[in-house]
């Protein structure tokens, strides 16, 4: 039966218009490339395109062709790609990394990532860091990173930092992707609101600029517009949260078809394949490393500093890689560890202590964090296996200040909760080992209990067999002898960077974003339609007549089912006529549910996730008109097109996930 999909015009008048749902797989007669080998593209019959090795006129990357496989026109002229950098934009610390298309064709693991440093002197040298930005009082860029905390402590010592905008650990705000809009703003560490598409997009050019400066001192040869610029992603983040991230990278100077967005445990999973991870026998009984066999399915448990993203992947025959289950996870990052360590300490001094060295000691509460942030890495204890972290002096004075000239030595001597567990020694506490697992038992029971009751009794995972760690937070050594503990019978395993595995799988994808060919829809997604009417089944208030006929509304027309697997360019055509012959776009809302079988838009589970527009300017035919959708599934977003079938008009439109209003 027939049925029709709701649709809206520009004057917001309700409309609905005939609905045929035709599942079509997008065919390619061009192989898996990556982006060193972009040959001209021609159009072949059916939209199927392929390449013409004889001409060598026009270049095209191997992602305009999946952006444009529905159009009639050729893809537009596009500088050949000499170079992929990735920015892991990470929820506390974040990195860059670069690779050249060349070095890449001889070896794809020579990946250069950039060195930061505290420049005031406190030593600290990493591959990562931190997530921290530091405006003027008219939101001008001041610093990102170490700069950023180190500046703002010494402005704070000065008392000269009020008026300057200070972002630190903000990326969760895209956690929380349902109600996420273009116009969400952030609060600095003084309650001062800024745009948080601002903020972002900030701290995306200033890696994207430091990047091309280290990219040009390689003699100068590479122009930004030759770049493939990868950010990274939680998979377990939704699509608004995803456009978001696009939309400060393009107000960061990034062109739309220069921008990959990755997902961090997917990149994680290709950085995984192309290491030495499977112990081999030669026929003589010597072990030796290899890469994965195909066939193999592997776990890759992403720790990151606010979220945990956990997939299953499985290497195919030609080496690409398949999504055996849909990306899961939680908050239930390393942040919470510091979280622990900190209010442990709180409870030691008193809270009125530690916030007034947050608030005007700034730089020793800087002090007191990076302690704490390495400690979580590198939990080595004294002979006694007690953890020590230097406390700064400032604490120790400001806890006398507040307490009549008492010593904080005395106080945990004879006052203590936790006697002969915590004591002070040569200006370092000195805290049980037992205690100081406490701090990650929140974070690690969330993490074992998903992995044993969630995922590892799922049929797909039965003959899973390794369980790798990646992420900063995986350097833990609580993290890995717990889990290798619990699940004895798997081989866990911590590889070689491990803290880089995001951002230098991240690299790979971008130059070659077709080795994953098969995603895990993480959603059923849909429109909001109408059907006839039927008695006995449908909600009497969804119950509306429309020219005298029955119909039922609100109704969840699907598309694409939750938990359903889609290679590249899997998608689903939607026939659309109009109801009206002076409607000259047609506005069709799209939805999301958790559930495979929603029945109406309006069910719980279900969100409106966002509005495809399609231009039919052409009205000289009336009613008599259609227009195809496609909605292109299996690439880490979704692709939209549109097409007016009566003039052959084509336009890609972009899925608008962050309006303010459905």
């Amino acid at each position: 039966m027939a049925s029709n999909v709701y649709s809206r015009d520009d004057d917001e008048e309700d409309h609905y218009v005939n609905l045929k749902s035709v599942v079509d797989r997008v065919i390619y007669d061009t192989p898996a490339v990556h982006i060193g080998a972009h040959k001209p593209v021609t159009e072949m019959a059916s939209n199927v395109y392929s390449r013409d090795d004889d001409e060598e006129e026009h270049y095209v990357d191997i992602k305009s062709v999946v952006d444009r496989v529905i159009y009639d026109t050729p893809a537009p002229v596009r500088p050949k790609m000499l170079a992929v950098a990735a920015i892991d934009f990470g929820t506390t610390f974040s990195g860059v990394a670069y690779s050249f298309v060349g070095d890449y064709e001889r070896q794809p693991l020579q990946i250069d990532a950039r060195v930061w440093h505290s420049t005031k002197g406190t030593g600290v040298m990493s591959h990562k860091t931190p997530t921290c930005l530091l405006l003027s009082s008219n939101k001008s860029f001041e610093a990102f990173g170490y700069d950023a905390e180190d500046q703002y402590a010494e402005l704070a010592e000065e008392n000269a930092h009020y008026g300057y905008r200070y972002f630190k650990n903000f990326k969760m705000l895209l956690h929380t992707d349902e109600g996420l809009k273009r116009d969400a703003e952030i609060k600095d560490e003084q309650g001062h609101a800024l745009p948080a598409m601002l903020v972002f997009s900030e701290c995306i050019k200033y890696l994207r600029d430091e990047t091309m400066k280290t990219l040009k001192t390689k003699g100068d040869l590479i122009r930004a517009n030759e770049v493939r610029w990868v950010i990274t992603m939680p998979a377990i983040w939704g699509d608004s949260a995803k456009q978001f991230m696009r939309e400060a990278a393009e107000q960061a100077g990034i062109e739309r078809f220069q921008l990959v967005i990755a997902l961090e445990p997917e990149a994680a999973s290709i950085f995984t394949k192309e290491q030495l991870s499977q112990r081999k026998f030669n026929e003589d009984g010597t072990a030796f490393l290899a890469p994965y066999d195909p066939g193999t399915k592997y776990m890759v448990v992403d720790l990151g500093g606010g979220t945990v993203d956990i997939t299953i992947r499985q290497v195919l025959e030609d080496r690409t890689l398949r999504e055996v289950h849909q990306a899961t996870g939680g908050a239930w990052g390393g942040m919470g560890v510091n979280a622990n360590f900190l209010a442990f300490i709180s409870e030691l001094v008193g809270d009125n202590v530690l916030s007034e060295l947050r608030l005007n000691h700034k730089a020793d509460y800087l002090e007191l964090e990076r302690s704490i942030e390495m400690k979580k890495r590198h939990l080595e204890g004294d002979r006694q296996g007690r953890i020590m972290i230097p406390l700064p002096a400032a604490l120790m004075e400001v806890y006398a200040d507040l307490n009549n000239g008492a010593k904080l030595t005395n106080k945990l001597t004879f006052e203590s909760k936790h006697p002969g567990k915590v004591d002070i020694q040569r200006g370092h506490l000195r805290i049980n080992k037992e205690l100081v697992a406490g701090f990650f038992k929140p974070a690690v029971d969330n993490i074992v209990k998903h992995l044993r009751e969630d995922l590892l009794t799922l049929p797909e995972a039965s003959d899973l067999v390794d369980i790798i760690l990646v992420g900063g937070f995986a350097d833990s050594k609580i993290i890995k002898e717990t889990i290798t503990e619990v699940f004895s019978t798997k081989c866990v395993v911590v590889p070689e960077e491990a803290g880089l595995a995001v951002l230098k799988g991240a690299v790979l994808y971008g130059q070659n974003p077709n080795v994953v060919k098969e995603r895990i829809s993480k959603f059923t997604y849909g429109t909001r339609s109408f059907r006839h009417f039927l008695e006995g089944f449908d909600s009497p208030e969804k119950e509306t007549y429309i020219d005298g006929q029955k119909y039922c509304g609100d109704c969840f027309g699907k598309i694409a089912e939750v938990g359903m697997s889609y290679t590249l360019g899997d998608g689903q055509d939607i026939e659309l006529s109009p109801v009206r012959g002076e409607l000259t776009r047609m506005c069709v809302d799209i939805y999301k549910s958790t559930a495979k079988e929603p029945v109406y838009v309006t069910d719980e589970g279900c969100s409106y996730l966002g509005r495809i527009n399609v231009d039919m300017s052409n009205t000289s035919r009336g009613k008599e008109r259609s227009a195809k959708v496609r909605i292109t599934f299996g690439d880490t977003e979704l692709i939209c097109e549109g097409i007016d079938e009566g003039t052959g008009k084509r336009s890609r439109e972009v899925l608008d996930t962050l309006s303010s209003t459905t």
